[in-house]
């Protein structure tokens, strides 16, 4: 008899122990789905909702590009319930990847506000390392002609614009024909370490008093670099290749220009090359124009 009231009260105790189980469980679901549907609506009122969009530090013709991509961030809910446009919890991380991937030339992306409606979007551009031009270079004139079909790259070699005329004359520049025809924004125009032995190896040659004006990349090893002669009224064609060491042949060079030059001063002559050959380390060959005095054959 003591058993069977033992577990009548055991199943009683249980049950009871359930349905309150049950009923917290219920009541919580309740509270919760009540702050959710509160917080949900809070989240798309007007005097909470970002309402207009600053971009700053842009192109402005990218401006509406990158508005448009900051709109599309903030089009939308988390997970159906909050709206992402509330000035609280807009998706700042998403914002600013949108505005990167908007453009090439986007470099960092600042999101903040500049009231509580307002968002405010700083853009710093990639700064701009150097010219590419994808085609030959013009020497009809006995000059470098300016080509149209030129970009801006960064320290890297990655294109990241079209070239403006304030880029003219600016940094160093470069002429690769095998770029000719492709979509090139966004793209790099030889690979990073390529680039940057060519930026030091140019940037030296004009410290040293060699004012290197473009330089040609052919296919293969080859390259050609257009420099202002000693007179400064024509081009002379440099001949490199790297299968030999570009920096053995840079020395040479270097060498070779700082004794003829000297040499020519000294005695008081016109000096002036159409080509010189460099590929055969350590002689130095070159063709002096009709009329001007040079040096041809090993330094």
């Amino acid at each position: 008899m003591r058993f069977n009231q033992h577990s009548r009260q055991s199943k009683s105790f249980t049950e009871r122990r359930r349905r309150r189980m049950i009923i917290g469980v219920v009541s919580g679901a309740l509270a919760i789905t009540s702050w959710l549907v509160t917080f949900s609506e809070l989240s798309f009122l007007p005097a909470l909702s970002i309402t207009n969009i600053e971009v700053y530090g842009a192109d402005p013709s990218l401006t509406p590009v990158m508005n448009a991509a900051a709109s599309k961030a903030i089009d939308g809910t988390y997970l159906g319930i909050f709206s992402k446009a509330n000035t609280l919890i807009y998706p700042r991380n998403a914002i600013s990847k949108w505005i990167a991937s908007s453009s090439p030339s986007v470099s960092n992306v600042n999101v903040g506000h500049s009231s509580l409606n307002t968002l405010s979007i700083s853009v710093s551009e990639k700064t701009p390392d150097a010219i590419v031009c994808a085609d030959l270079p013009d020497l009809s004139s006995n000059s470098l002609s300016q080509s149209d079909k030129c970009y801006v790259t960064d320290s890297t070699g990655l294109i990241f614009r079209l070239r403006k005329e304030s880029d003219q004359n600016t940094y160093n520049q470069y002429y690769i024909p095998d770029l000719a025809g492709k979509e090139l924004l966004g793209t790099y125009a030889t690979s990073t370490a390529k680039f940057r032995i060519l930026q030091s190896l140019i940037n030296n040659l004009k410290y040293a008093g060699i004012n290197v004006q473009a330089t040609l990349i052919k296919g293969g090893h080859d390259y050609e670099l257009y420099a202002d002669n000693p007179s400064g009224s024509s081009i002379v064609v440099i001949q490199m290749d790297d299968r030999v060491n570009l920096d053995v042949e840079k020395d040479n060079l270097i060498a070779f220009w700082s004794k003829v030059t000297g040499d020519a001063r000294t005695k008081g002559t016109k000096l002036e090359w159409s080509e010189i050959k460099l590929q055969y380390p350590p002689n130095v060959y070159s063709r002096p124009i009709e009329g001007s005095e040079s040096s041809t054959g090993p330094r």
